[in-house]
């Protein structure tokens, strides 16, 4: 089934939803082997946040009022459609994630930066890290998905070109993972962030217009899971990392010089004259 897909990179309306992304048991940070290559990170005034991985999960940290965007990957050579879901909420409609709405369009060995709730075809209200009751979530009565970034890749059914070497694509992060972008497994189980959501910022704009995609099969081909929290939430998570030192840290006594020795005046010297 042909659907209308948003492009700015491009929307795409789903195929019939069956389960939500989120319900998903097995995601993925990264994902380089030979069924694809797909990836989704955070980025912050240009530079991507680091990747931290603690028990089989995939966390960044962020700070209260930093605006970011949720950029996704695609280095395979084929369109495919990323329907992301920001603390449980669409990234598109800003309801209950679901799996069969529609999502961006990525072109072949190129990535899209979603850089907030859609609002219309031309603008976006801006993602910024919040503290949970200024969470658009919690604001909107979602709040059981906080601190977590998810993202749905499918496949085009017959993709509208195959190059046989990567183009040279505006926008395009010039080739492959290295090793930090090894393959990791992330466990689909909901954790909640304690300290650290998602606001509905500032209007931005964003330009996107429809377009029609027909995925492949009837699940995506792909799940990405990035979760993210304050240093001090990612503590309390277990990174140690981000925790401050257990107690203070004493320094060692300063040593003090000796005493200099100078001449000592002979018994009955009153210092008033002269010998």
């Amino acid at each position: 089934m042909t659907r209308k897909t948003i492009s700015f990179v491009l929307l795409a309306l789903a195929a019939a939803a069956v389960a939500s992304c989120s319900r998903a048991r097995r995601n993925w940070h990264h994902l380089g082997d030979d069924r694809g290559s797909f990836g989704v990170e955070l980025v912050v005034a240009g530079s991507a946040l680091p990747v931290f991985e603690h028990r089989g999960r995939s966390y960044a940290a962020g700070e209260p009022g930093g605006r970011y965007t949720v950029r996704v990957h695609n280095w395979s050579d084929r369109r495919v459609e990323a329907v992301v879901a920001v603390d449980g909420l669409d990234v598109i409609d800003g309801r209950e994630a679901d799996r069969g709405k529609r999502g961006y369009i990525i072109g072949p060995y190129s990535y899209a930066d979603i850089d907030g709730w859609r609002t219309s075809l031309h603008e976006v209200a801006a993602f910024r890290f919040t503290h949970p009751d200024d969470s658009y979530a919690v604001r909107t009565g979602h709040s059981g998905e906080l601190g977590l970034v998810e993202v749905c890749v499918f496949t085009e059914k017959e993709p509208a070109f195959r190059p046989e070497r990567p183009p040279l694509v505006m926008g395009s992060d010039q080739g492959r993972p290295g090793k930090e972008s090894k393959s990791r497994a992330v466990s689909g189980e909901r954790e909640e962030a304690e300290g650290l959501g998602t606001a509905f910022g500032e209007r931005r704009a964003s330009a996107v217009s429809e377009i029609d995609f027909e995925r492949t099969g009837s699940g995506p081909a792909t799940r990405l899971a990035l979760r993210y929290d304050s240093p001090e939430g990612l503590c309390r998570a277990g990174l140690e990392r981000f925790c401050p030192a257990r107690g203070p840290l004493l320094a060692d006594p300063p040593t003090r010089d000796p005493e200099p020795e100078f001449a000592k005046p002979p018994p009955g010297w009153q210092g008033s004259h002269r010998w």
